[in-house]
């Protein structure tokens, strides 16, 4: 079985296949596209559908599955692409069920920096323009449960069933991000740009860089600038 991914909207995308020996021609995709408006707010709000809505909501990061999630689903995937109506609603509802079972891997990267602003009018969508937004700054986990109106434990729970990830992954991954941005636009020292993306030691920022990119700063800014910027 190939990949199996679930894009939310306004995500950027592309395949490509690095095998020797093999073209275009040889490589088969399975695209089923649909609109939020196939599940209103009003239908995710049953309790049915919660693990749909969350699902759809971890989506906007992109999923991937595993191979063995792909290769079970491949047939209900084909009869899908072929089914209309009614049965093509249910035939969706039912794999989006199976899939939100089978859980799925984030997919977007420490150096992923979308250009769009995440204007999602849902709850997540608004934690989520907050930490991006304040992540360079102490901001611990009380503050940001302030802010989404829940107790510390309660969203700290939610988040993670919602991205995946916990409050301080998710929040360390904003923080990389924009320090792989200032490594490669800036000419500042290392120890500048950890401080200024909100990490409170050197040493911690490059252990959380390392786990993130597979790779210490310095390696990642002359990768990405070895000719523009000097290595400090």
């Amino acid at each position: 079985a190939g990949d199996l991914v679930l894009l939310g909207p306004n995500l950027p995308h592309t395949w490509f296949s690095r095998k020797p020996g093999r073209t275009a021609d040889s490589n088969e995709a399975i695209v089923v596209q649909f609109l939020a408006s196939a599940f209103p707010e009003t239908l995710l709000a049953l309790p049915e559908f919660e693990v749909v809505r969350s699902l759809l909501a971890r989506s906007a990061l992109g999923l991937r599955f595993s191979a063995e999630t792909a290769g079970a689903l491949e047939t209900r995937l084909r009869a899908l692409t072929a089914a209309r109506g009614l049965d093509a609603w249910l035939a969706l509802a039912s794999l989006l069920g199976e899939l939100a079972r089978n859980g799925g891997e984030v997919l977007a990267d420490a150096s992923y920096r979308n250009q769009r602003s995440f204007k999602m009018e849902s709850r997540l969508g608004r934690i989520i323009e907050h930490i991006e937004a304040h992540c360079d700054e102490r901001l611990p986990l009380g503050e940001v449960a302030r802010f989404a109106g829940l107790t510390p434990s309660s969203f700290a729970r939610f988040f993670r069933k919602m991205t995946g990830k916990t409050f301080v992954e998710f929040r360390n991954g904003c923080r990389i991000r924009k320090a792989c941005q200032s490594l490669v636009e800036t000419d500042h020292s290392i120890l500048e740009i950890a401080l200024a993306s909100g990490f409170e030691n050197l040493a911690n920022f490059n252990r959380q860089f390392r786990k993130s990119t597979g790779m210490p700063p310095r390696a990642y800014r002359k990768l990405r600038s070895p000719e523009v910027l000097p290595s400090r």
